[in-house]
């Protein structure tokens, strides 16, 4: 089969000088070509760096990629029936290059009995010193580069040393191992990562006769920068879902509630220490995602407090008498029965519905108990059993799945944060010690959270969301009606929630996936894209200690995903301009890459190490590369190629254009400022939020200064 190479021997242009697993040394014939090839079929310039030549053996033909052009002094060569052995032996120019083994290009007999050339990763043999090397042919560049349609449906591009062969890439594995698209600003990046999510899903549109022009493609684009919508607002069919965090927005508002964080998530965020603040936090929100699971009214409200000051006495009353011996120890007590009180007035208050007699008796009798610790009297054991006693009746009268199931601290149930801050405060009394002093910076972090309007209306809304509700926001039920891109528009996210933010969507999308192949025995293909990823999983750069830290948080939720996603159908683009900063755990894992113009040292000599050594030399392409062209190499291509992507027209780019300073300094675009409304804007007042959820919190900050 290789004779189909080797019998053309006019493509013949040198012969193998060294051999090495990496590299192979090629010493170019006198009379090859110096600029223009003419012997392929087609004008090619030759020799090219990133070309490629072919070397025939017992397979087909080595592929090789030109990564060195040179010249070197040599004896003067030996031409067989020419008298040249007497002449004089002075140095004389040889060209040279380097190959970098890329691939074998074999040759199979189709159905049809035609002789087919297929492009196969490896090379199975090696060549020998003296071998021939040659050109290929146009037809034989393009199957070099060219995956058939049949195989890889989506065309990205065209490579423009291969005679423009179109580049097709298949969704699988370029969506379902990992990709990363990097590049400085101004390369063309933004626009790649919307051109791939649109040319995906219009290719899958074209092969469904069930619903024809639709698709089930499900993209999740979270965006810092707010400039990915209006990529998708064209009339071409691409729907898109498109929501801010931001209630003011006209856009579609999603919120995230803080029910939905796990418990490393509010560790990231208030930045509690795994020595008393980290464990007291865990258990608060086990016992309000405890007593919130549950369909019985009024009950899972009840059961935040009843449970929660239960649990808190229960573990006074097992260390009496020394849970009362200080004068510190007392006080706590009476703090936490005067709190308990304050709770019980205020059910009442709100309304006990058909639990009315679940409380009968029970607020006297602690009344009674606490209105005894006024002045200089100080809590008895006794007063502490009782207290307790009262609490475990009251317990006992709480439906069976209330008081016996124990609810994850990372289970996504709904409860009331503003409750949360309460319940840390009574546990860390009732923990003795100096536990209420060190609680006392994650409680002011939730009172900043809760009390900022801008983050309080995106964790704490005021209308009830639901889970389900929500994914589907996220991960449509129906992309093909609903629309296939969801854009999640981060922009204006205040900066302390933002990294806990896109960790929450990403880990929640993850999760729900796992969970549906749990169930459904399916995998749900989902793909998150996430631009400026240096700014999300950044590489580790402090010393570890106990605390975490949302930074941290967010870098391990995406190298879960980089790990574990692809086994559960979840996928993941990232886009950055800044590599070096990136997650090393993350940047391995990803496949494909997609590599426009690099000009940082530091950024090329990472990108370096991510492909073998033998790939190096193509990769000094980077800081030359016009916009909108890209090395694309990986799992996606059986050969690293130069890639010029496919134009994007301007309604579907993102707005990510240069700031027009020269039209506007020379007026041919007229900005009138009126400053006011903007400082309106920025000033505005807010409406205080709502304060009264946490029954005795004015009690607990008076508490706390004694």
């Amino acid at each position: 089969m290789s004779s189909l190479i080797e019998r053309s021997e006019a493509l013949q242009i040198g012969v193998v000088e060294e051999v090495s697993p990496s590299k192979i040394v090629v010493t170019l014939h006198a009379d090859s070509p110096s600029a223009i090839a003419l012997n392929a079929g087609d004008p090619v310039a030759f020799p090219r760096i990133n070309s490629y030549l072919l070397i025939p053996n017992e397979e087909g033909a080595i592929v090789g990629l030109v990564t060195w052009i040179g010249i070197s002094p040599t004896p003067y060569p030996k031409r067989l029936g020419y008298r040249d052995f007497g002449l004089v032996d002075l140095p004389f120019p040889t060209r040279r290059l380097y190959l970098s083994p890329m691939g074998t290009l074999s040759f199979r007999i189709s159905e049809s009995g035609a002789i087919e050339p297929e492009m196969r990763r490896g090379v199975y043999s090696f060549p020998s010193v003296g071998d021939n090397v040659q050109l290929p042919t146009t037809d034989l560049l393009r199957r070099i580069v060219e995956i058939p349609k049949s195989i890889a449906p989506v065309q990205i591009g065209v490579a423009p040393l291969a005679h423009g062969a179109p580049i097709r890439v298949h969704p699988d594995v370029v969506f379902g191992r990992h990709l990363a698209i990097l590049g400085n600003t101004g390369s063309g990046k933004s626009c790649s990562v919307a051109g791939l999510i649109r040319w995906a899903v219009e290719s899958a549109r074209e092969p469904n006769t069930k619903n024809p022009g639709t698709s089930h493609a499900r993209f999740i684009v979270l965006d810092p920068n707010g400039e990915y919508s209006k990529a998708f607002q064209d009339s071409n069919g691409i729907k898109a879902r498109v929501y801010q965090m931001d209630p003011d927005s006209d856009e579609s508002f999603l919120a995230l509630p803080a029910w939905m964080w796990d418990s490393r998530e509010w560790s990231g965020f208030t930045e509690a220490s795994s020595g008393v603040q980290k464990p007291i936090l865990k258990k608060a929100l086990r016992l309000h995602r405890t007593s919130a699971n549950s369909t019985n009214g009024k009950v899972d409200e009840i059961a935040q407090y009843v449970l929660g000051y239960h649990e808190i006495f229960q573990g006074i009353g097992n260390t009496l008498p020394n849970s009362l011996a200080t004068w510190q120890d007392r006080q706590n007590c009476k703090t936490l029965g005067k709190q308990l009180l304050d709770a019980v007035e205020y059910l009442q208050k709100s309304g006990l519905g058909d639990r009315e007699r679940m409380f009968q008796g029970f607020q006297a009798s602690v009344q009674g108990i606490v209105n005894k610790w006024n002045g200089s009297t100080d809590p008895t054991v006794s007063d502490v059993q009782q207290l307790l006693t009262l609490l475990t009746g009251l317990r006992s009268q709480l439906p069976e799945d209330v008081r016996t199931s124990a609810a994850s601290e990372d289970a996504p149930i709904t409860f009331d944060p503003n409750m949360l801050i309460h319940t840390i405060r009574a546990l860390a009394r009732a923990e003795g010690g100096n536990a209420a002093h060190h609680v006392e910076p994650l409680v002011t972090r939730i009172e900043t959270l809760l009390s900022d309007e801008r983050m309080r209306k995106i964790v704490s809304p005021e209308e009830d969301i639901k889970l389900e509700e929500w994914l589907d926001k996220l991960i449509a039920t129906n992309p093909a009606q609903s629309g296939e891109v969801a854009i999640i528009d981060l922009s204006l996210v205040p900066a302390d929630i933002l990294h806990i933010t896109i960790s929450a969507c990403a880990r929640l999308v993850l999760e729900a996936a796992m969970r549906f192949r749990k169930i459904g025995k399916k995998t749900l293909p989902v793909v998150i894209v996430l631009e400026e990823a240096h700014s999300f999983i950044q590489r580790r750069t402090r010393a570890e200690d106990d605390r975490m830290i949302a930074s941290d948080l967010c870098r391990q939720v995406f190298e879960r995903i980089a790990r574990e996603g692809r086994k559960f159908g979840v996928g993941m683009v990232l886009s950055s301009q800044r590599p070096s900063e990136l997650s090393p755990t993350v940047l391995a894992q990803c496949n494909t890459y997609l590599l426009h113009r690099i000009v940082s040292d530091d950024d090329q000599r990472l990108v370096k190490q991510l492909v073998p050594d033998s790939l190096t030399g193509l990769l000094e392409e980077l800081p030359s590369l016009p916009q909108q062209e890209a090395i694309l190499l990986g799992a996606a291509t059986p050969v690293p190629i130069r890639v010029s992507m496919r134009t994007l027209p301007k309604e579907q780019r993102p707005d990510s254009e240069h700031p027009p300073f020269w039209r506007v300094w020379t007026g041919e675009i007229e900005l009138p400022l009126d400053w006011k409304p903007i400082v309106e804007d920025w000033t505005k007042a807010v409406p205080p939020s709502n304060g009264g959820a946490d029954p005795g919190a004015a009690e607990d900050s008076g508490g706390d200064a004694t």
